[in-house]
């Protein structure tokens, strides 16, 4: 399920494909779509991208597909095909409410897409042309996971000047990696390497708490509190 930011829209996606879309102040059902992806397949993650007129979906083959609600009907466009290596998990950048500045909206005008195969971590933008910005081998065993989140941070670039950029966080097996995504124009997203964390665990699970804090979950369903910028775990 997603959420439109202005919590006026709700999208459901379910195991035999079909994908509703619901009015949530009213609870109405405004129409239910059948055809939007592969068939006999069933919707894995379905998202919102930051701007609402766009959203994302991946299914149960593996491909991911780029949805535009700016007509009654969605149209539905296959961004990345299942036989080139199957799309675990998606995840857009979606910008925090009442974000300000010409950098914030430039991100919000091209909808940026992160998404992971089995050994490969994807950074894409949809608008105003599909462009892949981002790439990167991920490593570990075949019993594990890849993971993204985003979460924009205040990164100091030179010794007086610091900037709020997006932060592209994955991890897999046991070490997470931090990327800063810088925007130079449309067809150009720079990705700076920042750091990595190693962790004594398996991780499971990742979401940022804050610009400082990012939270995990272990294979024994315990929940760690990480400080990124020491590298230490928090007492909670």
């Amino acid at each position: 399920m997603s959420i439109k930011r202005d919590n006026s829209r709700l999208l459901c996606g379910y195991s035999r494909g079909a994908v509703t879309l619901w009015n949530i102040q009213s609870g109405e059902l405004i129409k239910t779509f059948t055809e939007l992806h592969s068939p006999q397949t069933t919707v894995l993650h379905l998202k919102f991208m930051s701007d609402n007129n766009f959203g994302a979906l991946s299914d149960s083959s593996g491909s991911v597909y780029m949805l535009d609600f700016r007509r009654r009907d969605i149209d539905a466009q296959c961004i990345f095909s299942g036989s080139r290596g199957e799309v675990l998990v998606i995840e857009p950048l979606i910008l925090p409410e009442n974000s300000k500045g010409a950098e914030m909206l430039n991100f919000n005008s091209i909808c940026l897409l992160s998404m992971a195969t089995v050994t490969k971590v994807i950074a894409l933008s949809l608008r105003p042309a599909i462009n892949v910005h981002f790439t990167q081998i991920l490593k570990g065993k075949s019993d594990t996971l890849p993971l993204i989140c985003w979460q924009f941070v205040m990164v100091q670039i030179a010794e007086n000047t610091r900037v709020v950029d997006p932060v592209l966080s994955f991890a897999r097996q046991n070490t997470i990696y931090f990327f800063q995504a810088s925007f130079k124009n449309s067809s150009q997203i720079l990705f700076t390497p920042l750091m990595q964390i190693s962790v004594g665990y398996v991780i499971q699970s990742i979401i940022w708490l804050n610009s400082r804090t990012i939270v995990t979950i272990d294979e024994t369903e315990k929940m760690h509190v990480l400080d990124v910028k020491s590298e230490e775990e928090l007492e909670v």
